[in-house]
């Protein structure tokens, strides 16, 4: 079969190191297989209580888990109704959102670089954003959340 706009192709083998892979073949480039592969990778990491590897190309992705995930299981984990609430969740969770919520936090005062004259190091203005990331998890269209998510 050949996976076109309309009709997606997903296959899945087990490799030489054990490890199961499920391949989505959807030709609809980059961007769009990024945000599919982590609602999917995170629907099915929930599903599974198991972390997966992710990789993207223009014309797919794939999952990649060390224990049998089911392909027909996988592919009704998204649905149009709960898609834009897993993408975010999974985009919430990386490391790189939070080091550039870091820096739109300090941009809006809400984590202090410098406190009565003494700067303060990356780390610790990390672990302030963190704990603010944790409690704006609560408010659903908090500002500065929403200008970095894109939400």
């Amino acid at each position: 079969n050949i996976p076109t706009e309309s009709h997606l192709y997903v296959e899945g083998y087990r490799d030489e190191a054990k490890n199961y892979n499920i391949i989505f073949h959807i030709p609809l480039g980059r961007r769009v297989n990024d945000a599919l592969s982590r609602a999917y990778a995170q629907a099915v990491s929930n599903r599974y209580n198991q972390n997966l590897r992710i990789t993207v190309t223009d014309d797919g992705f794939m999952l990649t888990s060390p224990v049998k995930i089911s392909i027909r299981d996988s592919i009704g984990l998204i649905t149009p109704e709960n898609f834009h609430e897993t993408v975010r969740r999974s985009i919430w969770n990386t490391e790189v959102f939070k080091q550039r919520f870091r820096h739109c936090a300090a941009r809006a005062l809400m984590v202090l670089r410098r406190y009565k004259g003494y700067d303060i190091s990356v780390a610790r203005q990390q672990l302030r954003s963190d704990k603010v990331l944790k409690y704006l998890e609560t408010v659903r269209n908090f500002p500065v959340s929403r200008k970095h998510s894109g939400r």
